[in-house]
């Protein structure tokens, strides 16, 4: 059966337990039911537009680098002039190249439709090429700059996001039109970072739903989210709002998934943030775990620490409840359980059984005289001296004031007297000294020995008494046995 200690630790370790364990079980709970509302309202927006920005930005330098290109005194002067020395063209879009590490950088003349590059010319733009349709289209929409993403006819065809900027003379006529080249998996590699760093799955699409941007290169410009399960049933409501930011919910095979919409009227692509429910279930599952066994781990501790100082006080209480606390003998309670022990033992196996009753003689004297803290040292030195001429089996206790009690382990009578002449002896050879005096005490000892075991302790002591009364009246320190 488990102890009363046991019993209070079990308690305890499970009061602790099935708190960590509620609380955890309830965050989960709610962590859970208000997941979808926070992550569509909350988190993907705010992440959806933290990208958006991050874009923006990356985009805005090339733009404002290329409007500075278009009113570059150098540059229209050169093409007013009519674009003698191609090499200092060439020579300056290099510069413009190296300088913000675009992929290119380009100047198309409207009067003589060649094509300048950094690396010379490329061709002459013509009407009926379809891969130049994007210049006169440039030229009608009569915009200062404009983001096309096309085909690189001078980089092995890699795709780019071109930045095309008006180029016009002092009286505000077009003369051509100047920009540079971003490569688009530049951009998808910044988009591998992000999913890095926040987590989710997130591309681009352009508004026929094709994949343009997206951290695996084989999904780009072969996949159309049209043809995708799950997302193809809400491809359509998505492509056609292009008015701001917004959030979808649909289901795939295996759960949920939350996106989160915004639009790039620069570019005409969506910009797409997706999350699982059962990956952002994961990590609430995740951190249910880790609650649960922090909590295993501080009760286990907590249950450490009361173990050991319910050990320390139990051991204290056992102390205080067993010992007198003045000599460091037995009480009277312990003893009378261990002796009841013994006696039982010594009856069974028909054995001799020793008491012994001692008193200090005058010892009201020593306490009148020299005060209590003078009693209480005699009292320690003589149980002391009393207890170094026991056996480790013998018993000894403080019976109260100055009397004591000592059972001897089962013995013969010649012994028990020796060993109680012995201790009178030693007592009186002890040394006291109150203030400056020398003072010699001595004990009174009455002895009963139980032969057959017909005595019980009851007995024993009432005939130690007497015996003990006995030596008093015989002039005290000396040893008398009971008859």
């Amino acid at each position: 059966m488990l102890t009363v200690k046991n019993k209070f630790i079990f308690y305890i370790a499970f009061i602790l337990l099935s708190g960590f364990l509620i609380s955890s079980s309830l965050s989960y709970y709610f962590a859970k039911a208000s997941l979808n509302d926070k992550s569509l309202n909350e988190i993907l927006p705010l992440i959806n537009h933290s990208i958006y920005t991050e874009i923006q930005n990356e985009l805005m330098i090339p733009i404002h680098t290329t409007s500075l290109m278009a009113q570059d005194n150098f540059v229209i002067d050169w093409v007013v002039s009519g674009e003698e020395n191609p090499q200092m063209i060439h020579n300056y879009l290099m510069r413009i190249k190296e300088k913000f590490n675009y992929s290119n950088a380009f100047l198309i003349s409207n009067s003589t439709l060649n094509y300048y590059r950094h690396d010379g010319i490329l061709k002459k733009i013509t009407a009926s090429n379809k891969h130049d349709a994007w210049y006169y289209n440039f030229i009608k929409l009569n915009r200062a700059y404009d983001l096309d993403v096309d085909t690189d006819e001078g980089a092995d065809e890699d795709i780019t996001i071109f930045i095309n900027h008006r180029l016009e003379n002092e009286k505000g006529e077009l003369i051509g039109v100047i920009g540079a080249g971003l490569l688009l998996h530049e951009l998808g590699n910044k988009f591998q970072h992000y999913q890095d760093k926040f987590s989710r799955q997130i591309y681009m699409v352009d508004s026929s739903g094709l994949v343009q941007v997206h951290s695996d290169k084989n999904f780009i410009e072969q996949l159309n989210i049209k043809n995708i399960n799950g997302i193809s049933s809400i491809a359509e409501q998505l492509l056609s709002n292009k008015d701001n930011q917004k959030s979808y919910i649909y289901q795939n095979d295996n759960s949920k998934v939350m996106m989160s919409v915004h639009y790039f009227s620069d570019l005409d692509w969506f910009l797409i943030v997706e999350e699982s429910e059962s990956t952002a279930l994961g990590e609430i599952k995740k951190a249910l775990w880790t609650n649960t066994i922090t909590g295993l781990l501080i009760t286990i501790f907590i249950v450490f620490i009361i173990d050991i100082l319910t050990k320390k006080y139990q051991n204290e209480i056992i102390k205080l409840s067993s010992i007198d606390e003045l000599t460091g003998l037995y009480n009277r309670r312990q003893f009378i359980k261990y002796f009841n022990h013994i006696h039982a033992l010594a009856k069974r196996q028909n054995l001799t059984q020793s008491l012994l009753m001692i008193d200090i003689d005058h010892f009201k004297k020593i306490n009148d005289i020299y005060g209590h803290l003078a009693g209480d040292a005699v009292l320690k030195k003589i149980s002391k001296t009393m207890s170094s001429y026991l056996r480790e089996d013998d018993l000894i206790a403080r019976w109260g004031g100055e009397e004591f009690v000592i059972s001897l382990s089962p013995t013969n009578e010649e012994i028990t007297l020796k060993t109680g002449q012995r201790i009178l002896q030693a007592i009186e050879n002890i040394e006291h000294s109150f203030e400056g005096q020398k003072v010699v005490c001595t004990v009174s000892i009455g002895v009963v020995i139980n032969k057959s075991g017909e005595f019980d302790l009851n007995d024993m002591l009432s005939l130690a008494d007497k015996a003990l009364y006995q030596a008093k009246d015989s002039g005290r320190n000396n040893i008398q046995k009971a008859e």
